[in-house]
C-alpha cells in the first residue's frame, strides 16, 4: 500500500495515500523493524511442518496437507499457464528489494524447522550489501517464534 501511494496508484484514497507516504517517511528514518523467525522462504515443505506442528489430530492434519497440496499445485500451474513468477520467487523477491525501514534485527535460530537460518543468513547478507542497518540476534537451541521464552535477557 505504501508502494502504491507513493506511486500515485491511490488515486480514490488521498488522506490514506498522505498518511501511508507519512508512515513511509518515518520508517526510513527512525524506524526500526524487528523480525522474530523471518522472514522464513517459501519452501513447499515448510507448509506441509506449519500443518504438523499446529493441527494436534492426524486426520485433519492429513485433510490440511491434502489441502496445502492442491493449492501448491494449482498455484503452480497457474503461474506456468500465465507465464508469470511463481508467489514464493515474488514474496522473497519483494522482501529483499523492500526499502521501507532502514534498520533492522533479525531473531532466529539454526534448529528452527519453519524458518531456514542458511537462507535467512544469505538474506541478512543481502541487506547489509544494501545498506540496511542490521542487527542480529542468532541463537542455536531455541524453536520458532520462543527465542524470548528461551532467551529472555538478550531478546529484550
Amino acid at each position: 500500500m505504501i508502494k502504491d501511494a507513493i506511486s500515485g496508484q491511490m488515486k480514490d484514497h488521498h488522506q490514506d495515500a498522505e498518511d501511508l507516504k507519512a508512515i513511509s517517511k518515518r520508517l526510513k528514518t527512525k524506524g526500526f523493524e524487528v523480525l522474530d523467525s523471518a522472514p522464513a522462504y517459501l519452501y513447499e515443505s515448510t507448509a506441509y511442518r506449519v500443518v504438523d506442528s499446529s493441527v494436534p489430530t492426524l486426520p485433519l492434519k492429513l485433510i490440511l496437507k491434502c489441502l496445502v497440496y492442491i493449492t501448491i499445485l494449482i498455484t503452480k500451474t497457474a503461474s506456468y499457464v500465465r507465464k508469470r513468477e511463481r508467489a514464493d520467487n515474488i514474496f522473497w523477491k519483494n522482501m529483499l528489494e523492500s526499502d521501507l525501514c532502514q534498520r533492522q534485527a533479525f531473531i532466529y535460530s539454526t534448529i528452527d524447522v519453519m524458518t531456514d537460518s542458511e537462507k535467512l543468513d544469505e538474506f541478512i547478507e543481502a541487506r547489509k550489501k544494501q545498506g540496511i542497518d542490521v542487527t542480529v540476534l542468532k541463537f542455536d537451541d531455541s524453536n520458532n517464534v520462543l527465542h524470548m521464552k528461551k532467551h529472555p535477557k538478550e531478546y529484550k
